[in-house]
């Protein structure tokens, strides 16, 4: 897996370009219990570009895309139940993109390197 410094992981395979999008333990953690994700329709998306809301019970706060790429769609099963995100943060992909520069996942954190960022 890969990391961002703004506390997003990204499991990528390399034959099909396709990447999962979830947050980071330390994320969930600093933003406490997950009450509520709201997913922004899929489509073609730009570097910053916001992929949903995620509403805590200590504030809201956006998960972004970190390459240019296609949202092919979102963890419908997360709206059903939050708390898979409480329980495994780093296990529970929000957003499923088809990456435009596959070149791109070589510049993200290791885990170690994320690790070491905060």
């Amino acid at each position: 897996m890969k990391y961002t410094k703004e506390h997003e992981w990204i499991k990528y395979d390399d034959t099909t370009h396709e990447a999962f999008i979830g947050i980071t333990d330390h994320a969930q953690s600093e933003l406490g219990d997950i009450v509520h994700v709201e997913f922004n329709e899929p489509g073609d998306l730009s570097i910053g570009d916001a992929l949903c809301t995620i509403e805590s019970v200590k504030s809201t706060s956006e998960v972004f895309i970190p390459f240019n790429g296609t949202h092919l769609e979102s963890n419908k099963a997360v709206l059903d139940d939050v708390s898979q995100i409480n329980q495994n943060a780093e296990g529970t992909w929000l957003h499923k993109v088809k990456v435009s520069d596959p070149g791109v996942i070589n510049v993200l954190l290791t885990k170690e390197e994320y690790l070491k960022s905060l």
